[in-house]
Order: structure tokens, then sequence, then C-alpha cells
């Protein structure tokens, strides 16, 4: 199959093919695109030409801005294809249904989401907070011998799609989601703990502290720049001692690129 640029290069000047962005993301039949400022005015034919390439793909959309609010929307605009942003897509073993615009959601972890499936021990309690639509608990669930894995989510609309997908998956059993505050919910002490919502990130860890039992597991996901990755350590450790419990941290993972130089970040460690 030929690229975007190579499929437009009949399409557009040279120098036009010079602003096109080579990636972009494809969520079950939708196609998310970046186009740069200068380039928009053909979107249209941009959008039409992607749903040329891609069998699977009804409908394109183009970002119209960074991911926004406590919920990290993502502002977006269809500009090809059907119009919809409600879609069915497939992750490692798992069906998961969302709207593409109103829950957060990143095809781009999936090889993250293994990572830490591979350091799951049998018989874990697993709390995530920032759940979303319920990837994180149910890849997990899927992958993993754990007792027990709790997500929570603030977002009513992510969460109402993570109780559909955890019924679609069949893993009601050992995978619940909770509507709500991680910081105020109660829910007694896990033995990992997945902070997957890198903004705020580490910032809000003094409150989360409270549901790893000493000797737990954190996985906390951040933004640090390249040249400084040991920068979203340094914020855990000095997270854990505002709650006067120590961290020996393990890694620092990359686990994308956020901006230029920037990357979203996992930090692990243990919590005495």
């Amino acid at each position: 199959m030929p690229t975007l640029k190579q499929a437009l290069a009949k399409k557009l000047s040279k120098k036009e093919l010079e602003l096109i962005r080579g990636s972009f993301d494809v969520i079950g039949t939708i196609a998310i695109v970046e186009i740069p400022i200068d380039l928009q005015k053909k979107a249209k034919l941009i959008g039409e030409t992607l749903l040329g390439m891609l069998k699977q793909v009804e409908t394109v959309t183009m970002k119209t801005g960074s991911h926004v609010g406590k919920y990290r929307k993502q502002q977006m605009k269809i500009i090809a294809g059907k119009r919809k942003l409600v879609t069915k897509h497939k992750e490692n073993g798992i069906a998961l249904d969302l709207h593409v615009a109103n829950c957060y959601y990143s095809p781009r972890l999936c090889t993250e989401r293994m990572r830490i499936v591979q350091q799951i021990k049998k018989g874990e309690r697993i709390l995530v907070a920032g759940s979303g639509i319920g990837v994180y608990p149910l890849v997990l669930g899927k992958h993993t011998k754990a007792k027990e894995i709790i997500g929570i989510e603030h977002n009513s609309e992510a969460h109402k799609y993570a109780e559909k997908n955890i019924k679609t998956n069949k893993l009601s059993n050992r995978v619940k989601v909770l509507l709500g505050d991680a910081t105020k919910i109660k829910l007694g002490q896990f033995d990992r703990l997945i902070v997957a919502i890198p903004r705020p990130g580490i910032v809000i860890v003094p409150e989360l502290l409270r549901h790893l039992k000493k000797g737990g597991t954190i996985h906390a996901y951040d933004f640090a720049p390249e040249e400084n990755l040991q920068e979203a350590a340094e914020k855990l450790q000095k997270a854990c001692t505002e709650k006067n419990r120590k961290c020996k941290t393990l890694r620092v993972v990359k686990a994308g690129q956020s901006a230029s130089r920037i990357y979203r970040v996992c930090v692990e460690g243990i919590v005495k």
C-alpha cells in the first residue's frame, strides 16, 4: 500500500507535499489525521484520498486542536466519509466501543499496555486511576491472572462505554469500573496502582497513594523532556515523600512522543 504522501503525489504541489505528515491514527472505522494550517484548504482532498487507501475506514477526521479539559477530549472535524464519531475497535484481543472525540483513547499505547501485562503476578489486586473506556482494565483482565482489577473514571461518557466493553468482552467476573474521583473513592489497598492520567500526571499521586499497600508497585504516566526523562522519576519521589512514603524507582519508560522533544513516560517504582 502506498503512503499518504505517495497517494497525494499527483494531487498536490511539491511544496504542499512537504507539509504532509505521514503518520495518522486509525481507530476502528475512523482515521484521525493532523493537517498543518497552511494545508487545511486541501483537507477534503486529503480525507478522500485516505478513504480510498484504507478499506476499513468509513470516516476521516482532522484534528483541530489538542486534547482539552480534564477529560482530554480531542478537538476534531470530519473531512470525508460518513458523519459519525462512534466506532468499534480491537486492541490486544479486546473489543472496544467508543466515541473518538469525547473519550480519550490512544491506539499508540497498545504495546505499552502489553508491557504492563508482562509484569502482573497471579492473584494481584490492581487499581487503574483514569480507566477511560476500560482499555487498561480489560487488557489486564484478558491477559493476566490478576484476582481483581478495578478502574475509576471521572468522564461519565467514557465510563458508560467501559461498562459496555466489560460486558462485550465477558470479563465482569474480574473487571469492575466505577464512576468518580479516584482521589476520593475509598476501596482499600491494592498490590498495584496504575495512574493512567498523564495530565495532570504525577502531581495527583499523593492523593492516590492510600490505595497502594506497602511494597506495592506504581506505574505513573506523565510527560518529560527528551533531555531529562528522569525529571518524571524525581517528581514521583517527591510525591511519595509528601505522604511519608518511600519509592524505589525501577525504571522510566518512553511511551510515545507528545510533541517535539517531549515524551509521554511511565515511571515505575516500589512504594514502601
